[in-house]
């Protein structure tokens, strides 16, 4: 108790170095307390919202076209589980209107997409519409990249298709294919007619499945997988599809979570600089206490209670404005993300920030700490001295 009331009247009479030292570490731990509690929201909004990323419960995928056999066998497999299925094809290709050409991802679909979510048009017609000619729904940037109008013809391979909507929410939007180009619907009962479908061209096809109750995923997945056993071809539930989906933002947060760490160290040396600035100016202060019975092991715990106190008040601080923060991130990085994701500090990323400020700060000021271990009460009675921390070989290495 009294190693605690001596700590904190030294920080009282040294305001301008516990503010300091306390905003550096602050900082330090702000951006990682953000990027943690973004990552664990938005790991809980993927696997909450996982059903409509995928939009099924269940998919088959592969990079080729599914022949007859393999689609009849798959929905015999899992006949017993199913209530509703349906195949998407996807590739690349490039469009034309008059002189204008892009790269865009064509996607066919049936009559029955999304199983799970909701694709809806700026012009408000009907999905199914697209279903009724050679139609499509184009994104919104393929207006301006083509200079297409509404009712404008594209040319995808060997056929023309009529623009006929504006995608304005896109059911299973996600980053695989997203940022390689625009997307473009058209029903999959034209996509023979464009002519790229030939036999070395890469396509991609979904079969989705949409099953009677959620405890029949993991029986279907075991049934398709027995059901389909060639090469290439994959097989899983909706909570893994999603979490594949989400994997480039997981590397994304890594990346930046080794950023924040670094800045985290950076700061920490910061701290440590100050640190050692206050330890000379109190030197003298910390003699005057061993001479009047101090043992040097009670100066010892004084200065790791004042890192302590200090590192608490700043994994305090950097919880309270990275909750005020967290909300505002999604919405900066919302038209990359496809899904809504609401953020909040978990209590796993404020006890993580609390561990991180005291293992951080008193790592980085264990040498100078123990050096109060090393003060000599004659340093009192030198008429020409200078106040500087000695450190012992052992702290040096350490």
């Amino acid at each position: 108790m009294l190693t605690t009331k001596i700590a904190i009247k030294n920080l009282i009479g040294n305001k301008s170095f516990a503010v300091f030292f306390t905003l550096n570490l602050a900082i330090g731990l702000i951006g990682y307390t953000l990027l943690d509690g973004f990552k664990t929201s938005f790991k809980e909004s993927v696997e909450s919202s996982s059903k409509e990323m995928t939009t099924a419960d269940l998919q088959i995928s592969a990079r080729m076209l599914f022949s007859d056999d393999q689609v009849n066998r798959a929905t015999e497999a899992i006949s017993d589980y199913a209530a509703d299925k349906t195949i998407v094809n996807f590739f690349y290709s490039m469009v034309a209107f008059e002189t204008r050409s892009r790269l865009a991802e064509v996607k066919a679909i049936e009559r029955n997409f999304p199983l799970y979510g909701k694709m809806t048009l700026k012009e408000g017609i009907q999905i199914s519409k697209i279903h009724d000619g050679l139609f499509a729904f184009i994104y919104p940037e393929l207006f301006d990249q083509l200079g297409v109008k509404l009712g404008d013809y594209i040319k995808i391979g060997l056929n023309k298709f009529k623009v006929v909507g504006t995608i304005d929410n896109d059911a299973g939007n996600s980053w695989a294919g997203a940022s390689v180009a625009p997307r473009i619907y058209i029903s999959r009962n034209f996509i023979e007619s464009t002519g790229l479908l030939q036999k070395g061209s890469s396509v991609w096809s979904q079969l989705l499945f949409k099953l009677k109750t959620d405890e029949f995923i993991d029986p279907a997945v075991d049934a398709a997988k027995s059901a389909l056993k060639e090469k290439g071809i994959r097989v899983s539930g909706h909570l893994e599809a999603s979490e594949n989906s989400g994997r480039l933002i997981g590397y994304l947060n890594d990346y930046l979570g080794l950023v924040t760490l670094a800045a985290f160290f950076l700061a920490a040396i910061g701290a440590t600089f100050l640190y050692r600035s206050y330890l000379s100016s109190k030197l003298s202060d910390t003699a005057t206490l061993i001479c009047l019975g101090v043992s040097p092991v009670r100066a010892f715990w004084v200065s790791l209670t004042e890192i302590v106190i200090l590192s608490i008040i700043a994994a305090t601080l950097s919880t309270i404005f990275s909750s005020a923060l967290l909300p505002i991130l999604p919405q900066l990085v919302g038209d990359f993300l496809p899904i809504d994701i609401s953020a909040s500090i978990g209590f796993k990323s404020i006890i993580s920030s609390f561990i991180l400020a005291l293992l951080g700060s008193i790592s980085v000021c264990y040498p100078l700490i123990s050096s109060s271990l090393n003060i000599k009460p004659a340093i009192l009675f030198q008429e020409a001295r200078h106040d500087t921390i000695k450190l012992t070989p052992k702290d040096r290495l350490y």
